[in-house]
């Protein structure tokens, strides 16, 4: 009788802290967005007219890397490597690889649209500040109580 109560606690108490965890995913993904974008603003250092011209166009940069992350996610999906035949693990190979070439590219693509907007020791600042955001993040979650 013991073993089952201290069973059933142990379950309760599991499922009690995924739910705190995993409660509204999307207001925890919109809380990050918003200590992102106080983070970026604070680091760049932007005017209100800098803001206004660069934030359109990192939105659109952020939505197009966020679409990346999905295809690589779904290409990930359900698969097996072990079950893989030879050329689908080829072709596994190849659209992995791909995602960081097309990553490349979109950084590029945007770093040249940033600098339209922004001078270019802005965007060296936008780089760098990105890098600190993640390790900020990274930081916050291992800090945080268990």
């Amino acid at each position: 009788m013991k073993n089952v109560n201290a069973t059933i606690i142990f379950i309760l108490s599991v499922l009690f802290c995924t739910g705190i965890n995993a409660q509204n995913p999307e207001k925890k993904k919109q809380r990050i967005a918003s200590q992102k974008i106080a983070f970026l603003t604070k680091e760049l250092d932007l005017t209100e007219a800098e803001s206004k011209s660069f934030w359109p166009v990192y939105n659109e940069y952020e939505n197009k890397v966020e679409q990346l992350r999905k295809e690589k996610k779904a290409n990930r999906k359900n698969i097996i490597i072990e079950n893989l035949s030879d050329s689908e693990a080829e072709t596994f190979i190849e659209t992995e690889s791909n995602f960081g070439v097309n990553m490349a590219n979109l950084d590029k693509q945007y770093y040249a649209k940033f600098k339209q907007v922004l001078p270019v020791k802005k965007v060296a600042k936008l780089i760098k500040a990105e890098d600190d955001f993640k390790r900020y993040l990274l930081k916050q979650i291992k800090d945080s109580p268990k």
